[in-house]
């Protein structure tokens, strides 16, 4: 997932899932600026884990997408409803 802002986009899930306070705070200050899209096939399992890191508090799980990338665990950020209505454009 990546984020569109003022100065381009932001991969989430890469460097925001090891920096839940932050990545907090980044989508409850830009949340009419984000917007959900994925790089990846519409699996199952993906949107699973994508939903996970919005949507739960959860603390240091495996984030398999990103073995590629590195091999690091991420916290869930725990946005409010309105927020992931604005960013996901409703995904539920």
């Amino acid at each position: 997932m990546r984020c569109r802002t003022a100065g381009g986009y932001q991969r989430t899930h890469a460097g925001t899932g090891r920096q839940p306070y932050a990545a907090r705070a980044f989508f409850l200050k830009y949340a009419d600026r984000i917007l959900f899209g994925a790089d990846l096939l519409p699996e199952v399992e993906m949107y699973r884990l994508y939903y996970r890191f919005l949507e739960t508090a959860d603390e240091y799980f495996e984030f398999p997408l990103m073995l590629a990338a590195g091999r690091w665990n991420i916290y869930g950020i725990f946005l409010p409803d309105d927020v992931l209505r604005k960013s996901t454009g409703k995904m539920r």
